[in-house]
C-alpha cells in the first residue's frame, strides 16, 4: 500500500492517472502488467538463444503436468543442454514465500555447469532437479543457465509474482490521497468569492417581493424591490481543527424598494433606498463523507449588516419599524443562504471533483475510473483526503487470457505531505498495480502501434510520418535504414492456448 507523491500540476494525467514520482519502491504497475501477460499453460523449454520456448502456464502457484522428457540426440554434438521445466510455470502467481524450481536438463556429451540464479546445481538421475528458491515480495524472476563440455551455453529466465493480491471485482482501498494546504484554499476562495453578491443575490431579494407587508390601525404599507447593488465580495477560508473558518463580507448593500400604501385612507407611494455599509457572514465549514459522498454544510452562521439604514417617510413609526427589521432580516437571509449555497458547493467540488465514475477513451479503450472519497481531515494548515479506487476496462475480444488472483498488493501507508505547495497528489502502489492489471485484461498490451493508429487515437499529423526517419534523429547508428520505411511497433502478451 505504498504511496508514491507529486504535485497534482505533474498529473495531467491520469490523464490517466500518472505524473506521480516513485518514492520508497519502484512503480510496481509496469512490471506486474509485463508479467501477468505471460502466462498460459504446459511445460517450459530453453533453447540455446536464451529465449524461452513452448506454450507458457497459467498463473497458479504449484508444480504443473509433467513435461515431456528430452533424449539426447545422435551424431555430433552441436547443441547446448536442453532444459524442460514442469515447475514453476511461467508468470506464476503465489501466495507462498519460495517456489519449487524443477525439471530436467540433457544433453549428448554431459553438463558442465548448471546455475539456477547464480547457484550451482547438481542433477540427479535422467537429469532430473529439484531446488527451492526463496521468494520475495513483487516481481521475482528465475535465471537459468547451462552449458556443456564443448562450450555450447544456454540461458533462460522466467517470472513468478509473490505476495498478496486483490481480487479484480473489489476496489482499492486508500488508492489515492491528496493535500490541500493553505494555498489550495487561497485559491478556492477567488473562485468562490466571484459569485457572490452580483446579480444572483440581487435576483434572490427581488424574487423575495413584497419584502415586507403590513398595517397597524389606520396605515398600510407593502415595500417591494426594484433594484440592488453590492460592492465588490471578500472571503476568507481559514483551515482549523474541525473543519473551515469561512468569513465572507459583501460592501456596499444597496437595495431600491417602493413603499406604498394607505394612511387615513390617503394613497401613497415613495421610492427609497435600503443601504447598509457592509453584510459580514462568519461559519465553520464542515466537511463529511458518506458512502462516497463529500457534504459540506455551515455551522454556527452568523450574519450582521453594519449601519443599516431604511426610513419611511410619512409612515407610523410603529409600521416603519416593523418593516424596517423585517427587510433587515430578510437580506440578512438571503445574504446566508448565498454563501452557505456557494461556498459548499465550491469546496465540494475541490475535495471531490475526480469523483467517479470517469469514462474516458485511451488509445481506443474504453476507460473507467472510479475514485470514492472515504475520509476528509482537516487541521491548521489544510485538508487531508483519502480515497478508494478503482480502474476497469471491458475484457479484450479474441483473446483468452488466464484466470489470476488479482492485482499485486503491497504493505505500506500513506505519505507524510509537505505544506508549502498548493496541492499534493499521491498513488498507491496497488492502484498502480491495478491499473496496469486492467490495462493487461483489457488488451492495452497487445496493440500494434502504426501510422493509421497513431493518426486514428492520437492525432498523429498526417504529413509526419511514423517512419525509419524517426529512429533515425535519435540513433545515427541507423542511418543505413530507408529513412521512409514505415514503423510498426507491437505490444503482446502471452495467451493460453
Amino acid at each position: 500500500m505504498r504511496h508514491t507523491t507529486s504535485l497534482v500540476a505533474a498529473l495531467a494525467v491520469l490523464s490517466l492517472f500518472s505524473g506521480c514520482s516513485s518514492s520508497k519502491r519502484s512503480s510496481s504497475a509496469s512490471t506486474v502488467a509485463s508479467a501477468t501477460s505471460s502466462t498460459g499453460a504446459g511445460a517450459t523449454s530453453a533453447t540455446p538463444s536464451g529465449t524461452t520456448s513452448g506454450t507458457t502456464a497459467g498463473a497458479t502457484s504449484g508444480s504443473a503436468s509433467a513435461a515431456t522428457t528430452a533424449t539426447a540426440p545422435s551424431g555430433p554434438d552441436t547443441e547446448p543442454p536442453a532444459i524442460t521445466l514442469t515447475s514453476p510455470r511461467r508468470g506464476a502467481f503465489s501466495t507462498l514465500q519460495a517456489v519449487v524450481v524443477e525439471g530436467t536438463i540433457l544433453d549428448q556429451t554431459g553438463v558442465s555447469y548448471f546455475l539456477i540464479n547464480g547457484n550451482a546445481v547438481t542433477p540427479g538421475v535422467g537429469g532430473a532437479f529439484r531446488e527451492t528458491i526463496a521468494l520475495s515480495h513483487g516481481l521475482n524472476i528465475v535465471e537459468l543457465e547451462a552449458a556443456d563440455p564443448l562450450g555450447h551455453k544456454v540461458q533462460s529466465a522466467l517470472s513468478v509474482i509473490s505476495g498478496e493480491f486483490l481480487p479484480e471485482a473489489s476496489v482499492v482501498q486508500d488508492a489515492v490521497g491528496a493535500r490541500l494546504n493553505r494555498p489550495a484554499f487561497d485559491a478556492i476562495e477567488r473562485v468562490a468569492a466571484q459569485q457572490l453578491g452580483g446579480v444572483n443575490l440581487a435576483n434572490q431579494i427581488l424574487a423575495m417581493n413584497p419584502l415586507y407587508s403590513g398595517s397597524a390601525g389606520v396605515a398600510n404599507v407593502v415595500v417591494d424591490a426594484t433594484a440592488a447593488s453590492f460592492g465588490t465580495p471578500r472571503l476568507d477560508l481559514d483551515p482549523q481543527a474541525g473543519g473551515l473558518y469561512v468569513k465572507a463580507e459583501l460592501p456596499l448593500i444597496d437595495v431600491t424598494v417602493n413603499a406604498s400604501g394607505r394612511v387615513i385612507g390617503i394613497p401613497y407611494s415613495l421610492t427609497t433606498d435600503v443601504t447598509s455599509d457592509l453584510a459580514t457572514v462568519e461559519a465553520l465549514a464542515v466537511v463529511n463523507v458518506n458512502a462516497g459522498v463529500v457534504t459540506t454544510t455551515l455551522t454556527q452562521v452568523n450574519v450582521t449588516l453594519d449601519n443599516f439604514r431604511f426610513d419611511i417617510s410619512g409612515v407610523p413609526g410603529f409600521l416603519e419599524n416593523l418593516a424596517r427589521n423585517a427587510v433587515r432580516g430578510l437580506i440578512e437571509d438571503q445574504v446566508q443562504k448565498q454563501v452557505e449555497t456557494v461556498i459548499p458547493q465550491e469546496v465540494n467540488k475541490a475535495i471531490a471533483g475526480a469523483n467517479g465514475p470517469v469514462t474516458q477513451q485511451v488509445m481506443g479503450k474504453t476507460v473507467t475510473l472510479n475514485v470514492i472519497p472515504t475520509q476528509v481531515t482537516f487541521d491548521a494548515d489544510g485538508a487531508t483526503v483519502s480515497a478508494d479506487a478503482d480502474m476497469t476496462m471491458p475484457a479484450a475480444t479474441g483473446v483468452v487470457l488466464p484466470t489470476t488472483p488479482g492485482s499485486l498488493k503491497t504493505p505500506g501507508a500513506l505519505p507524510t505531505y509537505g505544506t508549502q505547495r498548493a496541492l499534493y497528489l499521491s498513488a498507491n502502489d496497488d492502484f498502480l498495480n491495478r491499473i496496469g492489471h486492467a490495462a493487461w485484461r483489457g488488451g492495452l498490451l497487445g496493440l500494434k502501434i502504426d501510422q493509421a493508429f497513431l493518426q486514428r487515437t492520437a492525432r498523429f499529423p498526417s504529413w509526419l510520418g511514423f517512419d525509419a526517419y524517426l529512429l533515425q534523429i535519435f540513433f545515427p547508428q541507423l542511418s543505413s535504414l530507408n529513412p521512409t520505411d514505415p514503423l510498426e511497433l507491437e505490444i503482446g502478451s502471452r495467451r493460453s492456448s
